[in-house]
């Protein structure tokens, strides 16, 4: 990486990339103005993905979730003086007017880009006052990207860890901005639903959906209607696992993720 050339620094987390020449594209995109860090967690081996004049690749052995490599930004931070920092997940795609105005983040404590279309969140929101705030397209300042570090627990680095920044950091901070428009698509933010997702993931991600509900149950800070929310999600996730592929494995992870057998194996 060169010198930077901008006050905002981009992070796309990135996992198993699909569609590859889209995501190239809109990466060429972003680097067209800005500074860019990608985070590698992992099934993308095969595809070519280096270091150049306004990107640095960092890969993991092993998929760290979303949340979690928010503690490997802070030597970027500090070394080269972003001013803010701006995550995405590898299927946001950002909108023209956003690509030409990020500047407008700098000097804000923290926020999100809205989603275009919440789904059938607009109703999970409206009986169980969830957060319409998600991981991608969440912006922090330098000040606090050391407080929302210390609003990820280790334990809960993939499923919820959005939600927990959100209360936590309200809470030390103060409401965040959000932002309308910069957002052009979200694959998992238009019109597919919080409350239905967890029966699309893969056998394995079961274990994080239930350690991190329980991790989430036990947080004083989250409201208890969300905790209604949450006990619901798992009973729905507990009911539907026959009808899943891999029903034998779900239910082990399941299992593991309350903590009754052994998890220090390895997750397929």
């Amino acid at each position: 990486m060169s010198p930077r050339r901008s006050s905002v620094l981009i992070v796309i987390i990135i996992f198993n990339l699909n569609d590859i020449d889209d995501f190239k594209s809109s990466l060429n995109r972003l680097l067209s103005d800005w500074d860019v860090l990608i985070i590698d967690n992992g099934g993308n081996e095969n595809i070519s993905l280096s270091d150049n004049l306004y990107l640095t690749v960092k890969r993991n052995e092993v998929n760290k979730g979303t949340c979690h490599p928010m503690k490997s930004v802070l030597p970027y931070v500090n070394l080269r003086g972003y001013k803010s920092i701006l995550f995405l997940d590898q299927d946001t795609r950002l909108s023209q007017e956003a690509l030409s105005g990020l500047d407008c983040i700098v000097g804000l404590n923290w926020g999100y880009f809205s989603l275009k279309n919440y789904g059938r969140n607009k109703w999970i929101t409206t009986i169980f006052d969830t957060p319409q705030f998600q991981f991608s397209g969440s912006f922090y300042s330098e000040k606090v990207i050391d407080q929302v570090v210390g609003c990820v627990d280790d334990e809960v680095f993939l499923d919820y860890c959005d939600w927990l920044i959100y209360w936590k950091l309200r809470k030390l901070i103060g409401d965040p901005k959000v932002i309308n428009g910069f957002v052009q698509s979200h694959i998992f933010g238009v019109g597919s639903g919080v409350g239905f997702m967890l029966f699309r993931h893969s056998p394995f991600r079961v274990y994080f959906q239930v350690r991190n509900s329980l991790a989430l149950l036990k947080e004083a800070i989250v409201p208890f209607a969300v905790k209604v929310f949450i006990l619901l999600r798992l009973a729905l996730l507990l009911l539907f696992i026959p009808f899943m592929e891999s029903p034998i494995l779900r239910y082990g992870n399941f299992l593991k993720g309350l903590g009754l057998i052994d998890h220090s194996n390895k997750f397929q």
